[in-house]
């Protein structure tokens, strides 16, 4: 089981965290203080776990803090013979990389028989030692951790999670949705997130035909979030 806890811990000032609690296994262990006042947290169910683990004086559900980057994302800017995919996120994390793997060696073949030029953008913490260890092709590239991703997310068709594990809210997923991208992505990546037209939901096994019928109306000049009912 993985539970992963974001939220606010407030003091005089508020602290940001991120605890990983693991069980059976090695542990990023988080200890909430004895004088902490109050844990503010992004979904229900987090706010449950954490209850569930400690004796606190009060936890509520807050909500999301856009990133500041994301209101300088400009859509539009779309390449429609060469669109671009993100993948986002820390790819020293398991969930990640495996999902980063899964684009590059099932998704994108298929789709690339399609569009050969679609390209995939790995945006993030180790995406530039993760392209180098696995000697990933050229139509996959490494951006590294950047401070301010909006230029990426304004020429990307959309960004893509496809998430086989992991628990807790994504912050990937509510950075994209802030910034008016679409997000393709499994149950696992929408988790606790409230829905949005932008929320294109799908399986492992229907990811590829999701993000072509995506790039197809990409390329038909279409806006995926305007016609969310074409997505099935």
């Amino acid at each position: 089981m993985l539970g992963e806890i974001r939220g606010e811990v407030r003091f005089k000032e508020p602290l940001s965290f991120h605890t990983s609690l693991r069980i059976g296994g090695f542990a990023d262990i988080f200890v909430v203080p004895q004088d902490v006042d109050d844990i503010r947290l992004l979904s229900a169910k987090d706010e449950s776990i954490v209850r569930s683990f400690y004796s606190l004086k009060q936890t509520a559900v807050a909500e999301f803090a856009a990133p500041s980057w994301s209101r300088r994302v400009i859509r539009g800017r779309i390449l429609a013979d060469a669109p671009t995919l993100i993948c986002y996120g820390n790819f020293n994390r398991r969930e990640n990389a495996d999902s980063a793997l899964f684009m590059v060696k099932t998704v994108l073949p298929i789709v690339r028989r399609t569009i050969p030029n679609c390209q995939l953008k790995l945006l993030g913490t180790g995406s530039v030692e993760f392209h180098r260890k696995y000697a990933l092709p050229n139509h996959v590239v490494a951006l590294g951790f950047v401070d301010d991703p909006s230029g990426a997310f304004s020429e990307c068709a959309c960004v893509v999670a496809p998430l086989s594990m992991g628990a807790g809210v994504k912050f990937k997923v509510l950075d994209a949705l802030a910034a008016n991208v679409p997000v393709i992505g499994t149950v696992v990546a929408f988790e606790g997130i409230e829905p949005s037209p932008l929320m294109i939901e799908t399986s492992l096994q229907d990811f590829a035909s999701t993000v072509l019928r995506v790039l197809s109306m990409w390329r038909a000049g279409a806006e995926p979030s305007a016609r969310p009912e074409a997505i099935t």
